[in-house]
């Protein structure tokens, strides 16, 4: 075996333990950092020629080096590159994770390692809610900064993961004919969905319905396929009856002082304050062609949070935390103009077309769609990292059967 082999080997698992400790990279930020450092020294030794034509070939990516190098472009002409640097540096992180990822021989051990890594991360987190539940004698989970620092990661990107590994759990439950395996896939699965209804975690919850309702779908039995949306509609029931977070976070049922639904959410989403300033400067101080860049966009945020809440320690809140947009299309809407937001839309719709209508496909993509409706996951690198993830699992399962046909 010559040294290039051995490089092939290293490689390959080097790449499964960066997908192992992505869920863990808020703890472990700068271990991904330099896994990708060595995997592209290594990468310009055992690169095969053949992939990385084929991936210089797909519309996404070269869409996507369209839409970095637009972004990048207008911050030089606009002499923002040093402001708009935390984020114009994330956005090349997909480019060299994907190009990374597609020279990996089997994807589907990368797909176990983050299952791996997720699953690890969830039971660590289970064990930090139960030592708060039992020093706090106290388990409200609705708001609070202390939730994150209990859980391995923010929820919301803990939440994400779950999203993706229930797909992937489901995708090898459902190819998988050996008892054990089905086994611990709906093991895995009830644990998973158990976590995020526990803490809480609302973007999880809508994505896990969709793509629960998704794969009951493409099973062909007509009955299993009643009896499984039945069934999961009496699960979501008991865990709302059960965990008053549940309805707290999605109905404000705590709030004793507004009566319409309408009120309620206006005064304890901060989402609905937010939208609302970035609907000002897209109203009043938006620049169509070129954007605003993405520093100036989040300053005009925090201003408009000084100048409209009344409340000083609301008001405080939200300009200490100079809370962005927390909506990616409007983030690349303000912050590049309408020739940014249409090539990240494009992207969107042509990794849709990566591979043919099938639960997988539908299931990812429409998880990452969803997520970016409430958080601006380019902001971060972990956002980032997730975004590759489904984005190489896309191009690496170009040959699924269609599926949906009989419903």
């Amino acid at each position: 075996m010559n040294y290039k082999k051995y490089l092939e080997i290293f490689y390959e698992y080097l790449f499964l333990i960066f997908w192992l400790v992505v869920p863990f990279e808020e703890y472990v930020s700068a271990v991904p950092n330099i896994l990708i450092g060595v995997l592209l020294a290594i990468y310009l030794v055992v690169f095969k020629k053949n992939q990385f034509k084929s991936l210089f070939k797909n519309k996404s990516y070269i869409v996507w080096l369209g839409f970095v190098l637009y972004i990048y472009l207008i911050a030089v002409f606009e002499n923002r590159v040093s402001e708009d640097f935390f984020i114009l540096k994330k956005l090349l992180l997909p480019v060299i994770i994907v190009l990374l990822g597609i020279n990996v021989s089997n994807f589907n051990k990368c797909k176990l390692w983050f299952i791996g890594g997720t699953v690890l991360s969830v039971l660590i987190s289970f064990i930090g809610v139960l030592k708060y539940w039992f020093s706090e004698n106290n388990f409200n989970f609705t708001s609070g900064d202390f939730i994150n620092q209990i859980l391995v990661s923010e929820r919301i990107y803990i939440g994400f993961c779950v999203a993706i590994s229930l797909v992937f759990l489901l995708e090898l439950f459902k190819n998988n004919k050996e008892i054990k395996v089905k086994v611990l896939c709906l093991v895995l699965i009830s644990l998973l969905l158990s976590f995020c209804f526990i803490i809480a975690a609302r973007i999880a919850i809508v994505c896990i319905v969709y793509i629960l309702i998704l794969f009951f779908l493409s099973l062909e039995s007509v009955k299993i396929k009643f009896w499984s949306i039945i069934s999961f509609i009496m699960f979501i029931g008991i865990f709302f009856m059960l965990n008053k977070n549940l309805t707290n976070r999605f109905f404000h049922s705590d709030n004793k002082y507004h009566i319409s639904y309408y009120e309620k959410v206006s005064q304890q989403e901060p989402r609905v304050l937010i939208w609302s300033c970035a609907y000002g400067i897209f109203k009043n101080n938006f620049n169509p062609f070129l954007g605003n860049g993405f520093y100036d966009v989040k300053s005009q945020l925090v201003n408009c949070y000084n100048s409209n809440i009344d409340v000083n320690k609301k008001r405080n809140w939200y300009v200490k935390r100079s809370f962005n947009s927390h909506n990616q299309y409007i983030d690349f809407l303000l912050s590049s103009g309408w020739i940014g937001i249409v090539l990240f839309l494009l992207i969107l719709y042509l990794m849709l077309t990566i591979s043919r209508i099938s639960f997988y496909t539908l299931s990812l993509l429409g998880s990452v769609m969803l997520i970016l409706l409430i958080e601006n996951i380019f902001h971060r690198q972990i956002g980032c990292y997730l975004f590759s993830l489904v984005w190489i699992s896309l191009l690496k399962n170009r040959n699924v059967k269609l599926e949906f046909k009989k419903i």
